[in-house]
């Protein structure tokens, strides 16, 4: 077994287990966390130029007056391609809990592909919340709905998972959440880890 199969399957462990007693939410970005697509988001400027942008280009994306977003792509799956690691992450933490305690938090517009996605890997019972967001309100809006959902369903901790820097600093910055970045290949805590 190579040293990263170990780390992973270490990491894994660490992530799934939940002390008897205690209640944790685990949440995943979609986008770019869980699967990468060929979906885009078009960008139009106010003279009505369009040019595409990729979901990461998207969550770093400071958008000026005038300009407007238009996310039909990303209302179909559009070649999916899945991150191995989080989905590995993602099937022990359903295998191990459940769908209850698991949520897909995305700055979709339309839950529809996500819901595709997660029938097509065998957990039609994980929640699908889309927050339709755009790229300069996303990392605040996923942070208040992590402090809801805290607040709302008891939880004592939340594992946080988004290829996001802003995402990630903004729900590290929470009481009882672990924010951990996707970059793909490996993972990178948070400030607050």
């Amino acid at each position: 077994m190579s040293s990263t199969t170990k780390l992973l399957k270490q990491y894994i462990e660490e992530v799934v287990s939940c002390p008897e007693g205690h209640k944790r939410l685990w949440v995943f970005d979609f986008d770019d966390t869980l699967c990468r697509t060929d979906s885009k988001i078009y960008l139009v400027t106010a003279d009505g130029t369009r040019r595409s942008l990729k979901p990461g280009e998207f969550a770093s994306y400071v958008e000026s007056p005038g300009e407007r977003f238009d996310y039909s792509e990303f209302l179909s799956l559009i070649n999916p391609r899945p991150i191995k690691w989080v989905n590995r992450v993602l099937r022990a933490v359903y295998d191990h809990h459940g769908g209850a305690n698991i949520t897909v938090l995305s700055a979709r517009g339309f839950p529809g592909p996500i819901h595709e996605y997660l029938d097509i890997h065998g957990m039609p019972d994980v929640e699908v919340v889309t927050l339709g967001s755009s790229a300069n309100e996303t990392a605040d809006v996923k942070a208040e709905w992590v402090t809801r959902r805290i607040e709302q369903g008891g939880y004592d901790s939340v594992v946080f998972l988004d290829d996001s820097v802003r995402n990630v600093e903004a729900a590290g910055r929470l009481e009882r959440v672990r924010a951990l970045r996707v970059i793909h290949n490996r993972i990178g805590e948070s400030l607050r880890g």
